[in-house]
């Protein structure tokens, strides 16, 4: 008994200890950010430095579209792109913009090649692919006004189909 209430009485300030140091840190780790650059976007907490400044009012998007007889575009998905998921169609548009005129039209060409072979009735009046650049303005564009300007056609090809 007398060991119980001795070792009671030692691991109260030990515990008591252990629990201001977990309760100053975890108040250092929320303020931590007041202290850093408010650029320093990282562990353990994240500043948001994205959301901290104004954007531009207009912003450039690449795509990849699908040109019918009629002059209709249509976005194509990124499963013609090469992959299932949007951001790597992203990179996947952006990499081959980077490598300038050769590059996008390797893309166009590879991508008309999968659509000449896809069984999707989205594009079955499809004629022509094109790898673009399109100016938008971000505030008219969330409000629903698809405007149509500003749009730069990096590579364009066609889509040979084989005959049924």
């Amino acid at each position: 008994m007398a060991h119980e209430q001795f070792a009671r009485g030692i691991m109260a300030p030990v515990s008591r200890i252990h629990a201001y140091c977990v309760c100053a840190l975890s108040i250092g780790a929320v303020l931590s950010p007041v202290l850093r650059d408010p650029e320093d976007d990282g562990f353990p907490l994240s500043t948001y430095p994205m959301f901290a400044r104004p954007r531009a009012p207009t912003t450039t998007i690449h795509a990849a579209v699908a040109i019918a007889s009629d002059g209709a575009r249509t976005p194509i998905p990124p499963a013609l792109l090469g992959t299932h998921e949007t951001m790597q169609a992203v990179r996947i548009l952006s990499r081959s913009l980077r490598a300038g005129p050769d590059g996008a039209q390797q893309l166009c060409s590879a991508v008309a090649a999968r659509l000449a072979r896809s069984a999707d009735e989205a594009f079955h009046d499809a004629q022509q692919v094109a790898i673009i650049s399109q100016e938008l303005d971000v505030l008219s564009y969330a409000q629903g006004v698809r405007d149509v300007s500003g749009v730069h056609t990096h590579a364009q090809c066609p889509i040979a189909r084989s005959a049924p």
